[in-house]
């Protein structure tokens, strides 16, 4: 599910006021226009998937090399760049990641993209 070349996440803030916003965190881009594709919640070995198309459950689907939570985030930027945010909680303490996913192709249904409609 997680590409293994991570890179590092970079936000930004406008002069305007306090609000910070992701860039493209792939090659250096910069790239402010990121969008949200699907969102994966893993507790135990179940997958909750939610896309613009709605949401879905698979019981016992998940991986098993991490213990606690995990949010996977897949994003892409208008530059043709793909990434995945990973939160993972364990004992009290939450993580965050971020990995190169450059198996997806912009514009491609693996990404669902998350509409604001």
């Amino acid at each position: 599910m997680i590409a293994d070349d991570p890179v590092q996440l970079n936000l930004v803030s406008t002069f305007s006021d306090a609000t910070q916003y992701l860039v493209c965190p792939v090659s250096h881009c910069g790239c402010e226009q990121v969008h949200l594709g699907k969102v994966q919640v893993i507790q135990n070995k179940d997958i909750w998937t939610v896309t613009s198309e709605g949401g879905a459950f698979d019981k016992a689907g998940g991986e098993s090399r991490w213990r606690g939570s995990i949010i996977h985030i897949h994003a892409y930027c208008e530059s043709g760049h793909c990434f995945d945010i990973t939160f993972h909680f364990h004992k009290g303490t939450t993580s965050i990641s971020a990995h190169n996913a450059s198996n997806y192709e912009v514009g491609h249904d693996s990404h669902s993209e998350l509409w604001r409609d």
